[in-house]
């Protein structure tokens, strides 16, 4: 990809993978909450004829390489490049919705006919790629601990090829993440990895991979390594209780988020495992959303 091809992905559907919404749109431009920090009323508007952003907070715009640039905090063009050929490869083909969600593997039931993506188009392979290990490097993350837990996964939909990180869950399934999306390939379900502790007395249960990762590079976990539930999906609450119950461990760590479902199901958790003792970690990384945050923070307070 060239600087001019990258400058013709529409703004648009860049914040839209990143999770962004126009908050309302007026003269022909629409306007966002910041993609740069918080904030209450929206200050961020793109002009979707010139593909050209600015932002009203800091006083900054400019093109698509720019935005980039400033959002992966990227070095060079050539870096920022590198994530836009990520997400160019992760595009949702022509007349499909923005954010689609990866097509499941899963094999056809007898007289079904195969969906668009099948495992046979699915390879994993070692975590290599430039745009995934830049993406990690951009989450704190180092490549030689992602590789522990993380590869790579190249796919087909729809005849279209995509790559991803993949995260392997207990039912053969693929958490995948790239800078643009998030999704899974096959069944969802939670991951347990088995820690050195033995017999398991201790738990760390985490919403996603990246803060389970994030804890690691802080150090905020206890020693010996405990056993971890990576939930992959707040939705999976009750895969992740019988974990940890069929686990005979004594106490459960929570590293959850600081947000209303994080809120809610630390509540769920302390009244499903009444007589283990259950502790809300969240108090390490207080003033930041999650684990990841705080890392990214520089992990202030931690000894």
């Amino acid at each position: 990809m060239n600087t001019q091809q990258a400058k013709r992905i529409p703004l648009q559907e860049i914040l839209a993978r990143l999770g962004h919404r126009p908050a309302k749109q007026a003269r022909g431009e629409l306007w966002y909450l910041s993609p740069f920090r918080p904030e209450a009323a929206p200050s961020f508007k793109i002009n979707p004829a010139r593909n050209v952003w600015y932002d009203f907070g800091e006083g900054v715009g400019g093109n698509v390489l720019d935005f980039v640039m400033r959002f992966h905090r990227a070095g060079s063009v050539a870096e920022a490049l590198a994530h836009l050929a990520a997400f160019d490869q992760a595009r949702c083909p022509p007349g499909a919705p923005i954010a689609p969600q990866p097509v499941a593997v899963v094999a056809p039931k007898p007289g079904q006919r195969p969906g668009p993506t099948t495992p046979s188009e699915a390879t994993v392979e070692p975590l290599r790629h430039r745009a995934l290990t830049t993406y990690l490097a951009d989450r704190g993350i180092p490549r030689d601990l992602a590789r522990r837990y993380l590869e790579e996964i190249h796919y087909r939909r729809d005849g279209k090829a995509y790559f991803a990180l993949s995260f392997r869950n207990d039912s053969g399934g693929y958490e995948l993440r790239n800078p643009y999306f998030k999704g899974t390939l096959g069944p969802k379900d939670i991951t347990l990895l088995r820690g050195k502790a033995t017999p398991t007395s201790t738990i760390a249960v985490f919403e996603g991979f990246i803060d389970f990762l994030s804890a690691v590079v802080a150090g905020v976990l206890p020693r010996p390594g405990p056993t971890v539930v990576v939930m992959n999906s707040t939705a999976l609450k009750d895969k992740a209780l019988a974990a940890i119950r069929e686990s005979g461990a004594s106490r459960v760590d929570l590293y959850l988020d600081h947000d209303r479902s994080g809120r809610e199901l630390t509540a769920s958790f302390a009244q499903e495992l009444a007589g283990l003792d259950v502790v809300d970690r969240s108090g390490l990384y207080a003033g930041h959303k999650d684990v990841n945050a705080y890392l990214l923070a520089g992990f202030p307070g931690h000894p």
